[in-house]
């Protein structure tokens, strides 16, 4: 990720139509992404409703006395453990749908105000530092020194790209997930 972040600031900085046309890619994969979302919504929310239906009709049929208890105690459980898990199924997809319309929006205005390219070449900037602090912390932390480099080369290379590699995990969660 943060690889391709460089690549996307090194672009940015050189041709500005082609981050442009990148950006636009990525916009019509998400429409579709979208497309796909919105029909799971509507088939959550349609089986919401049935079973909403079902749980009224037994109710209404245990009020009426065409339903005795056991069948209600029997029925009723069930349902009404669906119908939680639907409602916290569209609790979660309203969340993740209001996170990628926020996502969407930010990269829009940076788009539109011309300071995508500067955000990206500021983050990268950013990440790397951050990461060769971390590294160096980490090995120092470590152990991992110019002796160690001299005396055992392959255990010194091990280690180095063990490091490198928790530290970027490090500064994608902290920076590029957050």
């Amino acid at each position: 990720m943060l690889k391709d972040i460089r690549e996307w600031a090194k672009l940015a900085l050189k041709d500005e139509k082609a981050v442009l046309a990148k950006v636009m890619e990525h916009e019509n994969r998400n429409k579709a992404d979208t497309g796909a979302a919105i029909e799971k919504k509507f088939s959550l929310e349609k089986r919401l409703g049935e079973v909403e239906k079902v749980i009224a009709k037994l109710y209404e049929d245990y009020a009426l006395g065409k339903a005795g208890a056991d069948e209600i105690d029997l029925l009723l459980p069930k349902y009404r453990k669906e119908q939680g898990e639907l409602k916290a199924q569209l609790a979660l997809f309203e969340e993740e749908s209001s996170e990628q319309r926020e996502t969407a929006a930010r990269l829009n205005t940076l788009i539109l105000t011309g300071e995508l390219w500067t955000y990206l070449a500021d983050l990268n900037e950013q990440a790397q530092e951050r990461l060769d602090t971390i590294m160096e912390q980490m090995k120092a932390t470590e152990g991992v020194t110019e002796e160690l480099k001299r005396t055992s080369q392959m255990e010194w290379v091990q280690r180095c790209n063990n490091i490198h590699n928790r530290a970027e995990e490090i500064i994608l969660h902290e920076m590029i997930y957050a």
